[in-house]
């Protein structure tokens, strides 16, 4: 395998990898599809060729410490008769410093044509250009055949001064031939050539999954729900620290009830300090409830991206239309996941843990529909109690005067 072919298989996979942080870390099968798209952060256009020469910075994705220093290294791959190159490279100055450069036109000390001569550095704010060309004649005038192959154009020390993506991009970029036509001009012809930028994940200490559980809870009314009335339950989490989503199902009896809507969904998570919120909507199927909602922020606390939520409030408030008679049970069951907000470990291999937790469902009382209202009922009784009574006391009353006559 190349060395272009590993730098892609890497970049893919880290780029992969930040997509689907979050978002996919909870979405189950049943609704992959529900999920709305995430809107990526524009990136530099990566102009590689795969079938030429290409100037790139190496590594294409890595970690560094805020405070700490790092190295990025800008390399020269499937290049053939190679005597200059001049590039700039970009980054962002409020999240990393430049301090200084080594080993500057390496390559091209590989070929025979002679001293190679370096340009100071030109800093910039945010911007660093170089450039190194080697002495002699062109091939075309009997000098020596320049360099060819991979190999380092020059190794860069920059310092982090604050957690996130770091992005290195090249621009201006130019790799000189050892040749030229027609022949007798002193400068040689532009190499064809694609650029490759880099990420460096800066970090900072992270967030792990506590130790206690949280909980879970469905909290319903204490009250006697009647037939035909609507009623809400509220889907509770007690005792979460830093929660980026969640999942969760909810089980009752559609003999009993049925599903009218959800409100207030993902109000919770709003508490923290990741604001963009995404609930789609509620998935209701015979007798099962699905939600799920997540933080729309690409990337992990580790790496810069804002807290999530901690401490207890309302998930979601669901709604209900009573429509039998009994105690209907309401238990939350799989998938029912709390996602944390970072990576742990807080590495390449972007892996998102879930929080722990317990369950605990609810019931309700439902009256039912049978029958006459009570409202009614109460009084027709009355009237029938008194008609009985009276018609009794009237019979004994003609029972006792037939007894009382001659």
């Amino acid at each position: 395998m190349t060395i272009r072919k590993i730098r892609l298989a890497g970049r893919l996979v880290g780029l992969l990898a930040l997509a689907v942080l979050l978002a996919l870390a909870i979405a189950s099968p049943t609704r992959a599809q529900e999920t709305p798209e995430p809107t990526a952060e524009p990136t530099p256009e990566d102009t590689t060729d795969e079938a030429g020469p290409s100037v790139a910075v190496s590594p294409p994705v890595r970690l560094a410490q805020v405070g700490e220093e790092f190295v990025v290294e800008v390399l020269a791959e499937d290049v053939e008769q190679l005597a200059g190159f001049a590039f700039t490279i970009t980054y962002d100055p409020e999240q990393v410093s430049y301090q200084r450069a080594e080993e500057l036109g390496t390559l091209l000390d590989s070929s025979d044509r002679g001293d190679v001569t370096c340009d100071d550095p030109v800093v910039d704010d945010g911007t660093v250009a170089f450039s190194c060309e080697t002495g002699g004649q062109p091939v075309c005038a009997g000098g020596a055949s320049g360099a060819s192959g991979s190999g380092l154009l020059v190794r860069l020390f920059f310092n982090s001064s604050s957690a996130g993506e770091a992005k290195f991009d090249l621009v201006a970029t130019a790799l000189v031939s050892d040749d030229v036509e027609p022949c007798g001009q002193v400068i040689g012809d532009e190499i064809a050539h694609g650029t490759e930028p880099s990420t460096v994940m800066i970090t900072r200490e992270g967030h792990t999954v506590q130790e206690e559980p949280a909980l879970v809870k469905i909290d319903a009314p204490t009250e006697p729900i009647e037939a035909g009335e609507e009623f809400a339950v509220e889907l509770l989490v007690e005792n979460v620290e830093h929660l980026a989503a969640f999942d969760f199902a909810i089980s009752y009896d559609p003999e009993l009830m049925s599903y009218e809507r959800v409100e207030d969904a993902g109000l919770f998570l709003a508490t923290g300090e990741r604001q963009n919120i995404s609930c789609p909507d509620a998935i209701a199927t015979d007798g099962k409830l699905s939600l799920f909602c997540v933080t729309r922020v690409l990337g992990a606390y580790c790496v810069g991206a804002p807290a999530g939520a901690s401490g207890s409030g309302l998930l979601a408030r669901v709604f209900f239309k009573a429509s039998g008679e009994g105690v209907a049970m309401l238990t939350l069951s799989d998938p029912t996941t709390l996602v944390l907000d970072d990576y742990s470990p807080c590495d390449l291999n972007f892996t998102v843990p879930k929080i722990p937790h317990t369950l605990q469902g609810a019931s309700v009382e439902l009256l039912g529909g049978d029958g006459l209202p009570w409202l009614i009922l109460g009084p027709a009784i009355g009237v029938v109690a008194l008609l009985v009574i009276g018609g009794g006391i009237g019979l004994s009353m003609r029972r006792r005067g037939g007894d009382a006559a001659p």
